[in-house]
Formats: C-alpha cells, structure tokens, sequence
C-alpha cells in the first residue's frame, strides 16, 4: 500500500506500512485507504505562487487556492473525521523553486480554518515557509485527507475522467495591429482533448469564465523576468466541444515593452477554471516585430 499523508490535530505525518494505522497518544485520526491520485470530488489547486519576501532562514509568499473539485470543502484543523482531498499545483510552484517544500506549503493551508465552495477561489493568501532545510517532496504525494465539514456539496461533475477530459492550447497567434502603445492580436483556441471544455463559470459574472493573459518576455517561455500585461476573459462562447476551435480577438498595452521584451506570450488559463488532460501545453509565444 502506498503511504498517505495524513493531517491531524497538529499536522502530524502518519506512516502506514500495513492495513493498520500507527498514531501518536492522543490525537485521533479517521484514514480512508486510497491510491495517490485519487479523486473523490475534492481538490484543491494551488496557483499563482509569488516569493514576495525572501531571507536567509525563512520566505514569505503569496499564492491563490482554488477549488477544484466537483463538492464544496471546509478545512477544520481541530476536526477529526476525514475524507480524502488532491492537492495540485500549477506551473509557478516550479517557476518560483519551491518545489522541495510541496509538503510545507500543503501543511501550512491545512493548518488554517479554510471555507472554498466548488468553483471558487481565495485570492491574495501569503504565508511563510521554513527555508533553512528543504523538505524532501514527491511528486506522486498528492493525496491528503482533511475534513469537509457540513457544506459539502452534490453539485453535477464538473471535470471528467482522463478517458474524457478536454485539452486546450492556443493554436496560433496573429497580429491584427500594432503600434507604440497597443496591440490588437488574434488566436485561435483549440480542444483536442476527448471531452467537452466548460469556458463559462457557474456565476453570471465574467471572473470566473476561462481566462488569457499576456506577458512580455525576453525568451519565447514564461520565466519569472515575465511582465503580466493584461488579458481577456472568454464571455461569448459557453463551451468548446472535442475537436472544436475558437477564435478571439483583444487589445493589450505594450507600453511596458523594451527591445529586451520583445516576446508576447499568451497563457491560457492562468486560473485553473477549466480541468485539462494536460495543463503544460497552455501557453504559445509570437514576437512583436
């Protein structure tokens, strides 16, 4: 049996090398034995990690938590019945090397009282990490169990099976227009996975549709020298069904461009909003000439 991480009172790891579970005196723990990967209709994603303070023993840092999964979730540190939950993380874990403390910034959101309806996300969250040693993290550690309190929800899947998931990158990228201050560009968005994309969310509201931000660059990938320079937000379109295209059309200011940034790069859902086969094929360059 692969091992699971188990959060309790106090955040204690608890080993289990057999169908029994070994538990320190006094704390309680409720384990539900399942595989690495799981998904029981609780996730949580974690985006947009920025170091916004960094020193010799310890780095603050501000990240976005997103909920995923298809049922609401309410983390209760002090609660001891627990169900499992998949804890992702987005390409800026890797972008800002932290990931040796996966497992530190996933125990740090459990040890808060937290409250993520399914769809929604909690913006602008900071905390600090113990950066004096790394912390040995795995990859295949993704499943966690916390409690999900009395406001779960049966709401319809919004996600699908990796038999019947959607995949969407950015085709291509044309110039419309271009000046000192602005750009005009067109791309063309594509869904070659088997499954239909959802591009609206399940608010009147235009935040929680899908998403595309611009970035002036000076190398043809994100790095964490990238300026965000704005973006749109898909709002005439609802869903984009397997094998089906979609063409948009926006203006950035480029304002901010110098001949060191010379490259714009569009990334597609830099919010998570629509769950993907492959989440690594969102983002496509063009050089402004």
């Amino acid at each position: 049996m692969r091992c699971l991480l188990v959060f309790s009172l106090f955040i204690i790891y608890t080993s289990i090398s057999s169908c029994s579970t070994s538990q320190p005196k006094k704390v309680t723990t409720v384990t539900i034995p399942v595989t690495d990967g799981t998904y029981e209709g609780y996730r949580l994603s974690v985006t947009n990690i920025n170091i916004k303070r960094k020193k010799k023993k310890s780095t603050i840092i501000d990240y976005t938590l997103f909920n995923t999964g298809r049922n609401n979730i309410s983390i209760i540190k002090s609660a001891p019945d627990k169900v499992p939950i998949l804890i992702e993380f987005d390409h800026s874990l890797e972008e800002a090397e932290l990931q040796t403390y996966k497992s530190q910034i996933i125990a740090n959101i459990f040890n808060q009282d937290t409250h993520i309806a399914s769809g929604k996300s909690l913006k602008d969250r900071s905390m600090k990490l113990n950066t004096k040693a790394a912390v040995h993290s795995d990859e295949d550690d993704t499943t966690f169990t916390i409690n999900v309190g009395k406001n779960s929800s049966s709401s319809s899947e919004r996600y699908f099976d990796k038999n019947y998931c959607p995949d969407l990158h950015i085709d291509s990228i044309r110039i419309l227009k271009l000046t000192k201050k602005w750009v005009t560009i067109e791309y063309t968005l594509s869904n070659t996975g088997k499954g239909p994309a959802s591009l609206s969310g399940e608010t009147d509201s235009e935040e929680d549709n899908l998403f595309v931000r611009a970035h002036l660059s000076g190398a043809k990938r994100l790095s964490r020298g990238a300026v965000a320079i704005g973006g749109h937000y898909i709002t005439d379109k609802d869903v984009l069904e397997a094998g089906e295209k979609y063409i948009g059309i926006f203006r950035i200011d480029v304002r901010k461009r110098t001949r060191y940034t010379s490259v714009l790069i569009l990334e597609l859902d830099p919010f998570s909003a629509v769950r993907e086969c492959d989440e690594t094929n969102n983002q496509r360059p063009i050089i402004l000439e």
